[in-house]
């Protein structure tokens, strides 16, 4: 897995928050704020909190962030909450990948998918899906991945999440090119590429851009691959991205 692709992977985990809109998450609290009202908290709200801070501190403090995650899975599995449940699991699936763990990470996100494609909620299931295939990608299985990413691309269209559309179709252009399939990894990253455009993704675009120039360097098209990573490094410039 390239340098690039591993920032993709923790960029995406850190973004994926379901059932959380961007606002939202501009709108949350300090970790230290949490941490604070956490002792006073009980039942459903407690779990919330644990939630959010296991993704919040985990890339800084992954014992911490475990210690949140398992205690969120115990209490949701007491007020026998289905989706509450689900949530944790995949939480927990999160944080263990980050902490190494892939095989119990996976075992995790396998059954909240499952407990969310049972309740029907299509945007949480699109996430844990998303998830678990850039897993599947990175252990080498691409035919698992590559089919998650294909539902995940149907339901991205069906539920208008336009940046999870473009993640996908990179996400299948790499697969494609992993898999010897030049030109259908060059069709698949055209469109993510041109998706961003279109929707003003600029991150998802760069990420493409990088993509779509690592694929025309293993096709020996320097030229090409030059082209793509000027134009990613220009938008990082007009973001003062350094």
């Amino acid at each position: 897995m390239t340098y690039i692709r591993v920032i993709w992977l923790a960029v995406f985990l850190l973004s994926v928050l379901p059932g959380e809109t961007k606002s939202q998450q501009t709108q949350r609290k300090t970790i230290e704020q949490l941490e604070a009202e956490l002792p006073s908290a009980s039942g459903t709200k407690r779990i919330t909190m644990l939630h959010e801070l296991a993704v919040r501190v985990r890339f800084r403090d992954i014992k911490r962030a475990m210690e949140y995650a398992d205690e969120a899975y115990v209490l949701s599995r007491a007020v026998r909450n289905d989706s509450l449940q689900a949530e944790s699991m995949y939480r927990l699936g999160s944080v263990l990948l980050i902490k190494g763990d892939k095989i119990e990470a996976m075992e995790y996100m396998i059954d909240a998918h499952r407990i969310y494609k049972e309740l029907g909620l299509r945007r949480n299931e699109l996430n844990v899906m998303q998830s678990l295939a850039s897993v599947y990608a990175e252990n080498g299985q691409y035919e698992e991945a590559s089919e998650l990413y294909f539902r995940s691309l149907d339901y991205a269209r069906e539920l208008g999440d336009d940046e999870g559309e473009v993640f996908a179709l990179t996400r299948l252009g790499v697969i494609q090119q992993n898999l010897g399939e030049y030109r259908i990894a060059q069709r698949f990253l055209h469109d993510a590429i041109h998706k961003a455009q279109e929707i003003g993704d600029w991150g998802g675009e760069t990420i493409a851009l990088s993509e779509a120039g690592l694929l025309e360097e293993t096709l020996a098209s320097t030229e090409k691959a030059v082209e793509y990573y000027e134009k990613a490094i220009a938008i990082f410039e007009e973001k003062n991205i350094r």
